[in-house]
Order: structure tokens, then C-alpha cells, then sequence
């Protein structure tokens, strides 16, 4: 074994402490280094300037739109290290909007600082226009965020303004019509155009009177026509109607019209207008009359017994034609039936047109038994209601002609418990009508404890068309739709039935439809669940009439949206698609 001396101990405890201190040393400068090295890497990469705002989620700012305005709503960015914004800054405008581009158009919100949160409502935009739109987040401390687009530059489109009042029928006539809207609106002119020549476009520039009015009558117009009426603010619309003029009081020898005052047409009033028609025409045998009668009057019809002063029918006198006609400016006129109306004599027309008839005693409107001769007898744009009989009979031997008769665009509601609605009970053979055209109406509870709705009792017609027409609750009783007596030996020798809707039946009855030698061609024709009469030809639907219609125990017969694909009924009743 080999002894260290004192000496060779003392030199290596030196050596040890020598590399410590080097160690040592060489530690201390490592971390100066690594401390100095970070302190000068922040001050080298932060610049202060530089930090903003974030700006909104793109992706959930949404717009709803009214006619003048627009509700946003958005969401912001957070973070614990970036401030939240003070308020918002929004831009719209009706040409795209591009950062650093110049845009005279921009309408600002939010400069004043009053936006602050979501949803904020920018107010006083255009109606029925395009807009663009960015937004931006803002601070008194730190910088704004950057632009944010709607949609990546997309557009919203505010709601079409409608700033005109609704046309009433006080409003409305044959050859102007009264316009109002909201007095002292921000308005310049109106434009007009005709339905029939839509690229023929009129202009009206408004006067400051007429603007802080608000009101305007449009003449110049033409009698049963559309026109579609526009207001603007420069080239910006804000508001539009279509209106459709009435008729004009039809041509005639002779035109009278009833005044406010009276209250019955009675014989004596026929008879007098019937000598002013003669003496117009120059002739005693054919001659025609317009007898106006003023909106919303109500007149009674019927004549006056010289011995005891009883009420009596109406005649119209023999060789004359004549229109009975609702002038425009408010309601139709309504004509109360005390007694029938006697069309004995030679007729080559006789027409309603605009009126209301409701029962007030009579039972029947015609009921004709005396010898007759009509080429054509006509309801137009007309409303008949509680006739308690039948709307239209012939009855006895002697011999009546009807030509043709002609129910347009009109509704019929709760007639005829004792006959049918057209009822021909000809002894003898002796009378007949020829032809029978029904378009545009609405026939509500007909028949329902009575007969049918045609019958002709063993005699032909020429044709019967009904088009366009919406039946519910008719026939009851086991009663057929169309009969020409048993055997059906007889009918019409063209039948047609075409874009009818035939709701509710008034009993369960199957077999009792149509009895005639010439089966009707049905085209584009419906059927509800709780119609029970069998009509070939019309199609089933999967409605019953609560479904199909909006209120058909109210006489509303509106087809109920996302129902019957297909127009057909009285048009009055198409659904208005939102």
C-alpha cells in the first residue's frame, strides 16, 4: 500500500477548489447572459401602436329588415388580453362597399357612440332597396378593429313601404280615383299605368299642397280597368296599390238615376222612365233604359194596388230592355224584393248589375207565368240573399222564352227551400230556357231542404256551362244537382262543368247527382271530403270544406294556403300566396 504524504494532500484540495470556483464562475455568466438575453428580446418584439380591437364574428352578425330600417344583431370577439369595445360603428350603403375606397353614399350610425351592444336598429333606410354593410369595434383606448363585412360583402334588402291608404269604395269610380297617404310624407310623384299597356307609364309630379296633404285624384281613367299606382321619393318607391275601376253606367236610350231621396221603385217610377225610354228611341217596340242607383242606397221593388193600396209586382213594360245598375262611390245599392219582378212581354234584355237583392217578402225573384219573351236575362258583380222559394221560375201554360241566362261574379247565400234555384215546371210544355252560363260565382247553402239546383222538367236546353264557380251546402233532401226528369230523356245538348270546387253537400246522399240525356265534360274540377254527390269527371281531394276553405260557416271561402295546388272555384277565393 502507497502512504500520501502531507505535502501531495495539500496540492490536490487546492486543485479541487480551483475547477469549483471556475464552475462557478462560468454559472453566474451563463445566467447574466440568459436574464439579459430576455429582458432585450420584449423590448425588441411589443409595439404598443400596433394592438386593436378585435373585430365581430362575420359568421353571426344577422339582418331583419322592416320598410325604413334594419335590426342587427352580432356577437364580439373576447379576450382577457384585448379590451372590450365601447361602442360600434356601422356603414350602409346602396353601392358595394371596399376598404379604401371613397363612397359619397355611406349613411353612418354609431359616430356618436350610442350604439353599445346587440341588437342595434339603423333607421331612415330606403323601402324595397339594397344595402351594403360593415361594422367596426371602437375604443378610447385602444385602436379600432378592422372593417367587418355582412355576409363577406353580401346585401340585405329592406321590406317594400307602403305609405298609400287602402282605395275604399267611396274612393272608386268609373273614371278616377281618390288617393291619400301619410300627410307630408317625403314624396315628389306618382306614376300610373293601365293593366292592358303596363310599358305606357304616367307621370304626375305632386305640388307642396299636395304633398303636405297627402292627397291626390287621379282622372283620366278608364271604366273596368286595372291600374297599378306607384309614389316615389325620387327614384325610391314608397308605396303601390292596384285598383280596378267599375263599370260605367251601361249604354242605354235613356239614362236615370234614382235620387238620394227615393226609396222605392215602384210601378209608377217603371212606367215613367219606360215613356222617357220610348220617347228617346223613337220607337214604341224596342227600346232600353240604365237605371241608375246611388251607392249604398236602399230601395224596395214593388208596385201599389189601386183599390186597397197593397203591394203588387213590378212589370217592366212590354218592348222594353233595361239595367238596373249600382253606381260607384261606396257600397252597392241594395234592392229590397217585396214583391217578384214581372217580365211578362217582350224583353230583348234585362240586366242587374252592382246590387245587392235580398228578400223582403217575395219568396221568389222571378216566377213568371205569364207569356214572356227575354233574349237574355243577366245578374253581374251582383250579391242575392234569403230567397225563400226559388231564385228563377217558370210556371203555367203559357208560353216564355228565356234565351239565355247569365249569373256572373256574383254569390248567391241561403235561397230556395220550396223550388229549385233555376226551376222550369212547364205545363204543357210551354216554356223553355235555352241556355244557362254561370262563371265567377260562389252558391252557399242552396236547395238545402228543397229541390235541385237546375231542373227543367222533361225539356231540353241548348247548353249549360258553370265555370269558375265555388258551390257548398246545396242540395239537400236527396235531391239531384241537375235533373231533366226521370228517365233522363232529356238535358242540354252541350253540358259543361269546368274549374268548379264543390264543398259540403247538404245531405249523404250518392246517388242523386246529375240526371240528364247529355252527361256533363268536367275539366280541372274538385271535390271535398264531405261532398257526397258523385259527378264523373270531378276529382277527389284529401280536404274536407274546414280544411280547404278559411270559414265556411261564415261565407269565407278562401282556399287555405298549402291545400289545393290548382286554381279552380270562384276566383274571388284564390289563396294569396305570402
Amino acid at each position: 500500500m502507497v502512504m500520501q504524504t502531507n505535502s501531495s494532500l495539500i496540492k490536490k484540495e487546492k486543485k479541487m477548489k480551483s475547477i469549483k470556483n471556475i464552475l462557478g464562475t462560468a454559472s453566474m455568466i451563463a445566467l447574466t447572459l440568459s436574464a439579459t438575453s430576455c429582458t432585450d428580446g420584449n423590448d425588441w418584439d411589443v409595439d404598443g401602436s400596433l394592438s386593436r380591437l378585435f373585430g365581430l364574428n362575420g359568421d353571426k352578425i344577422t339582418v331583419e329588415t322592416a320598410e325604413t330600417s334594419a335590426t342587427v344583431t352580432f356577437s364580439a370577439f373576447t379576450s382577457k388580453t384585448v379590451p372590450s369595445p365601447e361602442y360600434y360603428v356601422f356603414e350602409v350603403s346602396k353601392d358595394s362597399l371596399y376598404e379604401g375606397v371613397e363612397n359619397a353614399n355611406i349613411i353612418k350610425f354609431g359616430e356618436d357612440k350610442t350604439l353599445t351592444s346587440s341588437p342595434v336598429v339603423l333607421s331612415g333606410l330606403d323601402g324595397d332597396s339594397k344595402y351594403y354593410m360593415r361594422v367596426k369595434a371602437m375604443s378610447s383606448t385602444v385602436n379600432e378593429s378592422k372593417w367587418v363585412y355582412y355576409k363577406d360583402g353580401s346585401s340585405f334588402k329592406t321590406k317594400a313601404e307602403q305609405i298609400f291608404n287602402n282605395v275604399e269604395a267611396t274612393d272608386l269610380f268609373e273614371d278616377h280615383v281618390n288617393l291619400s297617404w301619410t300627410p307630408g310624407a317625403d314624396v315628389t310623384h306618382i306614376t300610373y299605368a293601365n293593366a292592358n299597356d303596363a310599358e305606357n307609364i304616367q307621370t304626375i309630379n305632386l305640388t307642396d299642397e299636395e304633398k303636405a296633404a297627402g292627397k291626390y285624384t287621379l282622372a283620366g281613367l278608364q271604366p273596368t280597368s286595372t291600374y297599378t299606382i306607384t309614389i316615389y321619393k325620387n327614384d325610391v318607391k314608397r308605396g303601390q296599390l292596384q285598383i280596378t275601376t267599375p263599370a260605367a253606367m251601361p249604354a242605354a236610350d235613356y239614362k236615370y238615376s234614382l235620387a238620394s231621396d227615393v226609396t222605392v221603385i215602384s210601378q209608377t217610377l217603371i212606367d215613367e222612365i219606360a215613356e222617357q225610354a220610348k220617347a228617346k228611341a223613337g220607337n214604341a217596340t224596342n227600346y232600353s233604359a240604365t237605371i241608375g242607383i246611388p251607392a249604398g242606397a236602399k230601395v224596395a221593388l214593388y208596385g201599389t194596388n189601386d183599390s186597397d193600396g197593397g203591394k203588387t209586382n213590378v212589370t217592366i213594360p212590354d218592348g222594353m230592355s233595361v239595367t238596373f245598375f249600382g253606381l260607384a262611390g261606396g257600397d252597392a245599392p241594395t234592392i229590397n224584393l217585396d214583391k217578384n219582378l214581372d217580365i211578362a212581354g217582350s224583353h230583348a234584355f234585362i240586366k242587374f248589375q252592382n246590387v245587392k237583392l235580398e228578400e223582403n217578402g217575395a219568396g221568389y225573384f222571378i216566377n213568371q207565368s205569364k207569356a214572356c219573351t227575354v233574349s237574355e236575362f243577366t245578374l253581374e258583380n251582383c250579391e242575392v240573399s234569403n230567397l225563400k222559394t226559388s231564385f228563377f221560375r217558370l210556371q203555367g201554360s203559357d208560353a216564355k222564352s228565356i234565351g239565355k241566362l247569365t249569373l256572373k261574379n256574383s254569390i248567391f247565400t241561403n235561397l230556395c227551400a220550396g223550388y229549385g234555384f233555376i226551376h222550369i215546371d212547364q205545363k204543357n210544355g210551354a216554356g223553355h230556357l235555352d241556355n244557362v252560363e254561370i262563371d265567377g260565382c260562389t252558391f252557399n247553402s242552396i236547395c238545402v231542404t228543397g229541390k235541385v239546383f237546375i231542373y227543367s222538367n222533361n225539356k231540353d236546353m241548348q247548353d249549360i256551362t258553370i265555370k269558375n264557380s265555388t258551390f257548398y251546402n246545396c242540395n239537400g233532401n236527396g235531391q239531384f244537382f241537375v235533373d231533366f226528369g226521370k228517365d233522363a230523356k232529356f238535358g242540354p245538348n252541350t253540358f259543361t262543368i269546368e274549374s268548379c270546387i264543390f264543398g259540403k253537400s247538404a245531405d249523404e246522399k250518392t246517388d242523386k247527382n246529375i240526371r240528364s240525356k247529355t252527361p256533363a265534360t268536367v275539366a280541372n274540377s274538385f271535390r271535398t271530403t264531405d261532398f257526397f254527390k258523385v259527378i264523373k269527371g270531378v276529382n277527389d281531394t284529401e280536404f274536407s270544406s274546414t280544411q280547404l276553405f278559411k270559414d265556411p260557416a261564415n261565407g269565407d271561402f278562401t282556399i287555405k294556403a298549402g291545400t289545393l295546388k290548382e286554381k279552380a272555384g270562384d276566383p274571388r277565393w284564390y289563396v294569396v300566396e305570402d
